[in-house]
């Protein structure tokens, strides 16, 4: 989040340290978090250099005021950067936000925050009057389009949009799990509900007769398919929509296997 940090009233990029319902929108360094990487440390240090020599101030989610609303950064084990930047709109017009982006790329590529190697970066822009961010499209605006990963010895593709484990070692030991625990051999089919970009599924493929996957998010559908492709998988199968309008449709293609669901995490109302 952007925001300002109790202690010296400064633009601070970092965690906000209680919930906005709760009355507070300070926000906090990571500086002296253990879990964060050493990598996200620069990007944040850099970022929120770029945030205190800027014209415009950080969000402010109770007066409506200020621009810079929350900096997204993902990183993976083959060394992609990727950011998004969402910002506040306020009144800019199309000119003025083509400055915004633009002074954004040119920071990351040849300025001051050249140095933390970004590989990726997006856009989104945001108002308060306006759906809700996760129904805003981010905007590529440099860089690769995609960051990838590798999980179990199989390559992921991950858009902006698409979810995927933060921690790849712990993820790695809950897919074995998994994939213990559900028993798998040659007759069984998965149904990898809620997939996100597939790794559920494309991690125990090897081990079944059938993935399924079912996925919401257009973006995070469209890396899971490109994803089974990327491992030479052809017995993956993702559903684009809702899982409670596609389940009925895969369960009656498997009514004659073993088949067992995998939920990551479990949802209220399945």
């Amino acid at each position: 989040m952007y925001g300002t940090n109790p202690e010296n009233e400064l633009p601070t990029v970092g965690f906000r340290v209680s919930s906005y319902k709760a009355g507070s929108v300070a926000v906090a360094p990571v500086a002296h978090l253990t879990h964060i990487s050493d990598t996200m440390k620069k990007i944040v240090e850099v970022f929120e250099e770029y945030v205190r020599n800027s014209e415009h101030k950080p969000y402010c989610p109770i007066t409506h005021e200020g621009v810079w609303r929350q900096l997204t950064v993902r990183t993976s084990s083959n060394g992609d950067i990727l950011i998004a930047v969402i910002i506040h709109p306020q009144e800019f017009n199309e000119e003025q936000l083509g400055d915004i982006k633009q002074n954004i790329v040119e920071y990351f590529q040849d300025g001051g925050g050249a140095s933390a190697g970004v590989t990726s970066i997006f856009f989104q822009a945001f108002g308060q009057r306006e759906p809700s961010a996760e129904d805003q499209e981010f905007e590529h605006l440099w860089g690769e389009e995609y960051m990838t990963e590798t999980v179990l010895g199989k390559q992921f593709r991950v858009s902006c949009e698409s979810f995927f484990q933060i921690n790849t070692k712990a993820c790695e030991v809950l897919y074995d799990t998994v994939g213990d625990l559900a028993d798998l051999d040659g007759t069984s089919v998965i149904l990898d509900i809620c997939c996100g970009t597939g790794t559920i599924g494309i991690s125990l493929a090897d081990q079944c007769l059938k993935v399924y996957g079912i996925e919401m998010v257009k973006k995070a559908a469209e890396d899971a398919r490109h994803n089974s492709e990327l491992n030479g998988l052809d017995n993956v199968a993702i559903y684009t929509g809702k899982v409670e309008v596609n389940l009925a449709a895969v369960l009656s293609q498997v009514t004659k296997y073993t088949t067992i669901g995998i939920v990551d995490p479990p949802r209220a109302g399945l």
